[in-house]
């Protein structure tokens, strides 16, 4: 186990408290993020089939091993897209220990994401934006009662912010509901130092990849090997 415990007033959390405090850039921040979303979706594309599905493997193995999957009695999740560590084997191992599984449900661009009750082998039908998704008539979940979120992300930094599809859901969804506990499910390459952060930005509270299980506080960094 590593960690770092940057004591609040610290030059690293006074740095990234500036960070959040000055008004950014807005056209050069939306620029750095479309690079890196366009790096990191080709980087996942250059993996082979096996070393993808090894690699989900190990991240899926991490959170079903992880005290926060075993306490949850309500887990959501998503279906993977467009290369994304694929979280299926947890909610396997969810529905196998009894517990509520979730998937979101896109309405309409620029919403809230909505949760609908799922389990393995119920069938799933193409969304509004292409995505599966459960169907509209599933039991719909209270998403600030859900106890473990698997969120899905195209880069996250070392203090939990993430970069996603660019349509903001995530953001938007945790700023109504941000006692929820979320996991970032990530190849190990995705997690970076730093990320540009606007206004609206959401961090999730841990980070899973193949190689390391990560919690995030607001003075603290704990990592698992």
């Amino acid at each position: 186990m590593v960690s770092d415990d940057p004591k609040r007033g610290s030059p690293e959390a006074n740095d990234r408290a500036s960070k959040l405090l000055a008004k950014p850039d807005l056209r050069a921040l939306r620029a750095r993020k479309a690079r890196l979303r366009a790096q990191m979706r080709e980087m996942r594309q250059t993996l082979p089939n096996e070393e993808k599905r090894s690699r989900s493997r190990a991240i899926c193995e991490r959170v079903v091993q992880s005290v926060e999957f075993a306490r949850a009695r309500t887990v959501v999740a998503y279906v993977a897209m467009d290369e994304e560590a694929d979280p299926a084997a947890i909610l396997e191992r969810a529905h196998d220990q009894g517990k509520i599984i979730g998937l979101p449900r896109v309405a309409v661009r620029g919403g809230l994401l909505a949760f609908r009750q799922w389990k393995p082998g119920d069938p799933l039908v193409r969304g509004n934006f292409g995505l599966q998704e459960p169907a509209v008539t599933a039991a719909l979940l209270e998403p600030c009662a859900v106890d473990l979120m698997l969120v899905p992300a195209v880069a996250v930094d070392e203090h939990g912010y993430r970069v996603g599809s660019g349509g903001g859901y995530y953001d938007r969804l945790l700023a109504t509901c941000p006692s929820i506990n979320t996991m970032a499910l990530i190849y190990d390459f995705q997690l970076v130092s730093d990320l540009p952060v606007a206004e609206g930005d959401m961090a999730v509270r841990s980070i899973v990849t193949d190689q390391r299980l990560i919690f995030i506080k607001l003075d603290k960094i704990t990592e698992n090997l």
